[in-house]
């Protein structure tokens, strides 16, 4: 009994592996089935900019026997890729895209690299640091290189924001010269700045939970916008600011926060020294606003500047 029950796990063991032999084949089959086309190129590609619509580079394309559609298709979904990618994961990103066609890489496993990446991890090296856009002198979009290392990069003051000229030089594949290319860069910087993070109704009071998130954001003008919450309490907002978006000053309103004829605390300053006393306001203040003060001690006039709620700074 426990030798025959031996040979039926022996013989389920074996059909099993068959099977999974017969299905891997299969599988296979059905991978290669669509593969009507090769492409052989560069084993490294680096993308200056993004293809055009009807962009084939055929300078890219050493050897291939795909209609030009088909290499339009290839280059599209290629530029799609930061690294590696090889003709099964090329096929498998063709066909999520709704695409027919299939490919035979050669060699079967390329790497692709992007301009505005490279500068960005290997020249400026900050990642505060954004590549805006990137325009090419010539035509060219993409260049393709037997080995990364071939390529060199020259850039004048990229460690600061706006339009750069920059420099690549590399060892042409097909020549084995050195050519030189100018590409033109705009970089800007992430700038931490005050976003909603909920919805702020007009001429509300901003409450500092509403307006926690200090978030590095792409802008042009960074002057325009709040860098800082700890002064917001002293602010409306003067229109509706939707959740999500930057608050820039011109969105704020400043509260009163010194009511004329109401009894203030002074704090009278001389270099290290520091008094306090009470004094009665003469006029509403705003935040950062001087005005005029009376102290009811020296029955004198003096002037201050309001640096908080009911409270303003005296500087002798």
């Amino acid at each position: 009994m426990a030798l025959l029950m031996k040979k039926k796990l022996f013989t389920i063991f074996i059909s099993f592996f068959l099977l999974s032999d017969i299905y891997a084949k299969i599988h296979l089959e059905k991978e290669n089935e669509g593969i009507h086309c090769f492409i052989e190129t560069f084993p490294n590609v680096l993308f200056l900019q993004e293809p055009k619509k009807k962009e084939h580079f055929k300078g890219l394309v050493l050897k291939s026997n795909c209609p030009e559609r088909d290499l339009n298709t290839f280059w599209h979904i290629a530029w799609k890729v930061d690294g590696k990618i090889s003709s099964h994961h090329l096929n498998r990103l063709i066909r999520e895209e709704g695409h027919k066609v299939r490919f035979e890489l050669r060699p079967n496993n390329i790497k692709i690299f992007h301009l505005d990446k490279i500068v960005l991890q290997r020249i400026i090296r900050r990642k505060d640091f954004k590549v805006k856009k990137i325009g090419s002198f010539g035509s060219i979009r993409a260049i393709g290189l037997r080995d990364f290392s071939d390529l060199k990069f020259e850039c004048h003051a990229c460690h600061t924001t706006g339009l750069k000229n920059l420099n690549i030089n590399y060892i042409a594949p097909e020549s084995d010269y050195q050519k030189n290319i100018w590409v033109t860069l705009k970089l800007s910087q992430l700038k931490k700045v005050a976003v909603a993070s909920s919805d702020i109704h007009p001429f509300s009071e901003i409450n500092l939970q509403d307006v926690v998130e200090i978030m590095p954001v792409d802008l042009e003008v960074n002057n325009f916008y709040i860098q800082s919450v700890s002064d917001l309490k002293y602010f409306k907002v003067n229109k509706y600011v939707a959740r999500n978006t930057p608050l820039k000053h011109s969105d704020l309103i400043p509260k009163i926060l010194v009511g004329v004829g109401k009894s203030t605390h002074a704090i009278v300053v001389s270099g290290r020294l520091k008094l306090k006393m009470k004094a009665i306001a003469k006029e509403n203040g705003k935040y950062g606003e001087f005005i005029a003060l009376y102290n009811p001690d020296s029955k004198k006039q003096i002037r201050g500047r309001v640096i908080d709620f009911n409270k303003v700074q005296v500087d002798i």
